[in-house]
């Protein structure tokens, strides 16, 4: 017998319809407003975080009982993806980070 039991990583078909959801959704809100959040040093949380919770994003954890979707904690790791990787596109060019602090260059 082995150790560690057989785990399934297949996503759910809810899990993979929130990932198609979230990747549209990066790709129709946030893609667009990333040129003028870099020139303007502007994050727009009142334009993306209505949204998100109007696509239930905000509840992805919460049991239904309460009016969430009851997923667990996994799904919101891999639905958030596509959302995550423009925020940090945006990270690094807001701060131009490493190279403004030298770290690309051997310093500390």
């Amino acid at each position: 017998m082995r150790a560690t039991p057989d785990f399934d990583f297949a996503l759910t078909e809810s899990a993979q319809m929130i990932r198609e959801v979230t990747g549209r959704f990066a790709d129709e809100q946030i893609a667009p407003l990333a040129a003028r959040a870099d020139a303007e040093d502007w994050f727009p949380r009142a334009e993306l975080w209505p949204a998100m919770g109007e696509l239930g994003l905000h509840g992805i954890t919460v049991e239904e009982g309460w009016g969430g979707l009851g997923l667990g904690y996994h799904v919101p790791r891999l639905a958030f993806q596509p959302v995550l990787i423009w925020l940090a596109l945006w990270v690094s060019a807001a701060t131009d980070w490493p190279w403004r602090t030298g770290r690309a260059k051997g310093g500390t």
